[in-house]
């Protein structure tokens, strides 16, 4: 039996309104009304993903910044340098001597009875003087070997090795022997490291290409035109 859609009530067959409500039928062939589709969800107000930390960027500390090396130091250089040092502290250190010694014998010379010598200080000077002498020469030699030392940082190889060549003389005569073998060392030093300083004086030739000469087109010389013949008689 048919029954009304809105209030359920039981109708004959074939009622075309509620006896109840007053509803009107749906006619048979009629297709049923179509569900009204609920309206969409509301998007969830999701909140949005994070995003990963990023520490800032970092910056450099200001400050000195360090010295670089010299570009293209030769290993040889550092070996004259450390030899140039070595000389330099032991003639510091013979120059403190020799100036001790020096005051000492003025010193002891001072104090002799004033009988020995008509003047007491006379040979005190004398001997006093050549320490005195051999420690003055012992300090510029300590100065002259950072001069030296400053050169080879430079690149200035030929001009140090002059300068140590006089200082090493000087060295093994008033220094005692422990620098000037020292400073020889040094001066010996040297000349590998000129011969890698200096630069290729023979480049390498390429051999020599004789160039294919320009030849002409092949051109025959011009024909001379033939003198003209005399008629014959007949």
């Amino acid at each position: 039996m048919p029954t009304c859609p809105n209030c359920n009530a039981t109708l004959a067959e074939g009622a075309m309104f509620c006896d109840k409500c007053g509803t009107k039928m749906p006619e048979p062939g009629a297709a049923a009304p179509a569900p009204v589709a609920p309206p969409p969800a509301a998007p969830s107000s999701a909140p949005p993903a994070a995003q990963p930390y990023q520490p800032p960027p970092q910056y450099p500390a200001y400050g000195p910044q360090p010295q670089q090396p010299y570009a293209g130091q030769p290993p040889e250089a550092a070996t004259v340098q450390s030899m140039l040092a070595i000389g330099g502290i032991i003639a510091l250190l013979l120059g403190i001597l020799f100036l001790l010694a020096g005051v000492g014998l003025l010193a002891l010379w001072a104090t002799r009875p004033a009988f020995m010598f008509v003047d007491p200080l006379a040979g005190a000077w004398i001997w006093a003087l050549i320490p005195i002498i051999f420690g003055v020469v012992n300090f510029l030699i300590f100065f002259q070997t950072r001069s030296i030392s400053t050169m080879v940082e430079r690149s200035q190889y030929q001009e140090a090795k002059s300068k140590t060549l006089i200082w090493m003389i000087l060295g093994f005569v008033l220094s005692g022997v422990i620098a000037g073998i020292v400073l020889l060392i040094a001066y010996l030093k040297f000349d590998p490291l000129i011969r890698h300083s200096q630069p290729q004086m023979y480049a390498q030739v390429q051999p020599y290409q004789q160039q294919p000469a320009y030849q002409q087109p092949y051109q025959p010389p011009p024909q001379q035109p033939q003198p003209p013949q005399p008629p014959q008689n007949p």
